[in-house]
């Protein structure tokens, strides 16, 4: 008896031991379930935003100006607190909308973006440490731009499988949420696809619209030239037959001005008709760094006189492209004219011309330092000009566009921050044979 009175401590310990793991097991099993209760209604909450912005910007909202929506959607379901949504505009990334971010943060970023263009991002986020299939870890020599606050944030390139990337997202992470994993990157990146999707969509209707509308015009300016061709070349004729038959200067002056401006019209109407004449030219091998080098060499006298300065970030390994050399050369020619006219009364006078292969394209790139587009959208609209008058048709970009979507590229305009703007082609690098399985072929100017 007394043995097992003496016992009965020991058994009450052993039992309160095995009765508190117990509890503490069962607290445990209620505090995971809990624990996943949360994740589970987080991720549908999450999965609820993202398809609301999804929704919309398949719907065709613009994704610029959704962009602050998008970056709160990240921030308030995500373990990030602090997101930026940049865009790209051909040459550099700006941050369209913030999210979580003071206002410290967000200027950060901001500079940070600019010391990253647009041509280096895909390089630079394939070098990086990966997280997810699409999602990397800031890289060093940004975090470094960005400042403290930025070192665990994740860059998600906005880009399609094919194409280089059209914006990012900047994503910060607080230091007491928990490290991204590539599971609570697959709803963002999916997003980012979305949005990529979003923007190829919008650009391909801007596209069709353009080429329309071109097309509608040519048929127009057409039937007009011609009709207009009869009577000027009666103009030209007769001016030159009283030229003849009078002495007096003052009458041979005005002569030759009704022929100068006579000529100017007849210059036009052969622009007009370049909207619907059918072409058939050949393509060869083309070298675009020696298309850029004659273009400057004939401007070169310009350029001093104006006190321009040229700056030329030229690949020497860039690749030929299959082209008309003749129209190429034209579309650069006017490219380049344009720049110069833009920064010719402006306070800096700067011109950047950046050449490179990138995802089986060049991209050739015009920026200048003037004081930009006044409406980049009508850029390349059919007699839309802001030159004076008799300084510009308006035909010159509108020609451009049909030449290199001809050729197979895109060409698209945009200003810069905080001025000047920028012209960029892209012209894809077919192989020769491919191109000449069909030998010469017909090009019209518009398609």
């Amino acid at each position: 008896m007394t043995d097992l009175s003496q016992a009965m401590p020991a058994l009450a310990i052993v039992v309160l031991v095995v009765g508190l793991i117990y509890l503490q097991r069962r607290l445990s099993r209620l505090e995971d379930r809990e624990s996943v209760r949360k994740q589970q209604q987080q991720l549908n909450v999450q999965m609820r935003r993202f398809a609301e912005v999804t929704m919309r910007l398949l719907g065709g909202e613009e994704v610029r100006a959704m962009a602050p929506e998008i970056a709160e959607a990240i921030a308030a379901t995500t373990i990030f607190s602090g997101v930026s949504v940049a865009f790209s505009d051909g040459v550099q990334l700006n941050v369209g909308g913030s999210a979580g971010m003071t206002e410290t943060e967000a200027l950060a970023v901001s500079k940070m973006l600019e010391t990253l263009p647009v041509t280096k991002l895909s390089e630079m986020c394939t070098a990086a440490e990966h997280i997810g299939p699409k999602s990397v870890c800031m890289p060093v020599e940004l975090s470094v731009s960005a400042g403290a606050g930025m070192q665990d944030s994740v860059l998600v390139p906005i880009c399609s499988p094919r194409n280089p990337p059209v914006g990012l997202l900047v994503l910060q992470k607080s230091p007491q949420e928990p490290t991204a994993t590539a599971q609570n990157m697959v709803g963002i990146e999916l997003l980012a696809s979305h949005i990529a999707q979003s923007i190829e969509n919008t650009s391909a209707k801007k596209r069709t619209f353009q080429s329309e509308k071109l097309e509608g015009m040519g048929q127009l300016v057409a039937g007009v030239a011609h009709e207009l061709n009869n009577p000027l070349t009666a103009v030209l004729g007769y001016t030159e037959i009283l030229g003849e038959k009078t002495d007096d200067a003052s009458m041979r002056y005005d002569l030759s001005v009704m022929r100068r401006e006579a000529l100017r019209m007849k210059r036009i109407i052969e622009s007009l008709q370049q909207f619907s004449r059918k072409q058939r030219v050949e393509r060869e091998k083309v070298n675009l760094i020696a298309i850029i080098e004659e273009t400057l060499q004939s401007r070169a006298d310009e350029i001093r006189e104006q006190k321009i300065e040229v700056v030329k970030q030229v690949d020497p390994s860039l690749p030929e492209v299959v082209a008309n050399q003749a129209l190429i050369d034209q579309v650069f020619a006017h490219v380049f004219a344009n720049a110069m006219d833009a920064v010719s009364k402006a306070g800096l006078k700067r011109i950047l011309i950046e050449a490179r292969a990138l995802n089986g394209q060049v991209h050739l790139q015009v920026s200048d330092s003037g004081p930009g587009f006044k409406d980049a959208g009508r850029v390349f609209d059919p007699f839309y000009t802001t030159k004076g008058p008799g300084k510009g048709t308006g035909l010159g970009l509108s020609l451009c566009y049909g030449i290199i979507r001809d050729h197979g590229g895109e060409i698209t305009a945009s200003n810069l921050h905080p001025l000047g703007a920028c012209i960029s082609i892209q012209l894809p690098l077919t192989s020769l044979e491919a191109r000449s399985q069909t030998g010469v072929t017909a090009a019209p100017v518009i398609r």
